[in-house]
């Protein structure tokens, strides 16, 4: 007997056991010389099962373990006696397997010459750089999930990224900038657009060179233009984290209970698909549930939360596939996979048609309350807008307001979409994909140390 089924007879209603392999590959250079190479496997399973309403996890590195688990695991969801039963929502019982693995793997490649290569490109760019850093990780992952509904999911899942980051420094002013490619396979992601990634490496350091002695950005409430990165910061971090239905059902979302409600200008339709081969990208999730894209946003009406199985049985909505765990000995929590912005009609130079305004660039992190829906951001940069061209660059500044009032403020939004690529917390860390267009949003308050 397997033990979801001795999990069944112990009285459990529903059970499930992950077997998670995920291998992560790093090679960090900084300053031109390689800081540090390094090769991390966790390993292991973890069970869970509801018993009367309760959960009961565990988790063990030895397969042997598990019977001794179980007992473990049984005995805490029994005495738990919670007065709010837990309920799940169930899949068909099916056998799954899904592989999207890498063509190049990352220890089989040259990635030396590549870094060195694009730091090249950097100092030729500038005398002013203090300090560079590259940094190249991948991620071979490998699940099985096995439920008791007769189902058993079998996924694995390759991933790649870089990072590089370029400050500048003159007297006592540092301006830095930095940048996040990331996909899915191997080293033949980022090989394949090696030329492209040169040049916007380059194109960093030419924009840290002159923010150092560029003027401070003003504080104002202006009509601004956001960068594809930028515009993803905000959907995801502002919106996205507020449509996750855990945060839903303890009430800690502003967007509690308002489903069919007008919360964006209808020029907003944004919705959250793992499916599309992005950074976020997978089939299944972390319950072994199939990944669902699902509308958010319609027109400016909200339509849909994100949902694990708990959350959907408790809503009573759909499975959507958006729950994950970042290791083995992690729980799975609600997440968000590819945060999509549906492109509309505007070029970028019809989204610049203003007298006076900022473009504001790439994001510099930030922060947002989800349950009161106020943020605050910073940016890299930003740029005047004057009478619909882009004029000097201006050191980075901040934008901050309420969630709801500025995605109904947003009056344009662009045709062309940049693929973005982001990591988020939440507690865990978790790749993301976004497929961005600009956008243009109407008074816009900015805080920098300008007039």
């Amino acid at each position: 007997m397997n033990i979801i089924d001795e999990a069944l007879t112990q009285g459990a209603e529903y059970a499930d056991l992950r077997h998670d392999v995920k291998r992560t590959y790093t090679l960090t250079r900084e300053n031109r010389r390689t800081s540090s190479s390094e090769i991390q496997v966790c390993a292991g399973f973890c069970l869970r099962v509801l018993i009367d309403g309760s959960w009961g996890v565990g988790i063990t590195t030895k397969e042997d373990d598990l019977p001794a688990l179980l007992k473990e695991v049984v005995k805490s969801a029994r005495a738990q006696k919670r007065e709010k039963k837990v309920r799940v929502k169930e899949a068909p019982g099916e056998n799954i397997k899904s592989e999207e693995k890498a063509k190049k793997r990352f220890i089989d490649e040259d990635k030396v010459n590549l870094l060195e290569s694009l730091e090249a490109s950097a100092y030729s760019e500038s005398d002013r750089i203090s300090s560079s850093s590259e940094t190249m990780s991948a991620i071979e992952r490998w699940m099985q999930i096995t439920t008791s509904e007769q189902r058993t999911v079998e996924t694995r899942v390759d991933r790649i990224s870089l990072r590089v980051g370029i400050a500048c420094k003159e007297g006592g002013t540092i301006e830095s900038r930095t940048r996040l490619w990331g996909g899915i396979g191997g080293m033949e992601y980022i090989l394949e657009q090696e030329n492209a990634i040169r040049e916007e490496t380059a194109q960093l350091a030419r924009e840290a060179h002159l923010l150092v002695e560029a003027d401070h950005s003003p504080s104002a409430t202006l009509d601004c233009v956001l960068s594809p990165m930028l515009t993803g910061t905000f959907f995801h971090e502002a919106f996205g984290h507020a449509v996750e239905a855990d945060l839903i059902a303890s009430n800690e979302s502003v967007l509690a209970g308002r489903i069919g409600e007008k919360v964006a200008a209808e020029c907003v339709n944004m919705v959250d698909d793992p499916t599309r081969p992005l950074f976020g990208y997978y089939l299944y999730d972390h319950e072994g549930v199939k990944a669902q894209p699902t509308i958010l946003v319609e027109n400016g009406v909200l339509k849909s939360f994100l949902h694990s199985r708990e959350t959907a049985a408790l809503l009573d909505a759909p499975l959507t596939g958006h729950c994950k765990a970042e290791f083995y000995n992690s729980p799975p929590i609600v997440r968000q996979g590819n945060t999509l912005l549906l492109p509309r009609d505007y070029t970028f130079s019809e989204l610049l048609e203003m007298k006076d305004g900022l473009f504001l660039g790439d994001s510099a992190g930030g922060q947002v309350n989800v349950g009161e829906g106020t943020f605050t951001f910073g940016t890299q940069y930003t740029r005047e807008i004057k009478h619909g061209e882009l004029g000097r660059y201006l050191k980075g500044c901040s934008l901050s307001g309420n969630v709801m009032q500025t995605m109904k403020k947003v009056d344009a939004v662009g045709k062309d979409v940049a693929v973005l690529s982001g990591s988020c917390g939440k507690g865990q860390l978790d790749s993301q994909g976004r497929l961005m267009p600009h956008i243009r949003v109407r008074e816009v308050m900015v805080g920098g140390r300008g007039q």
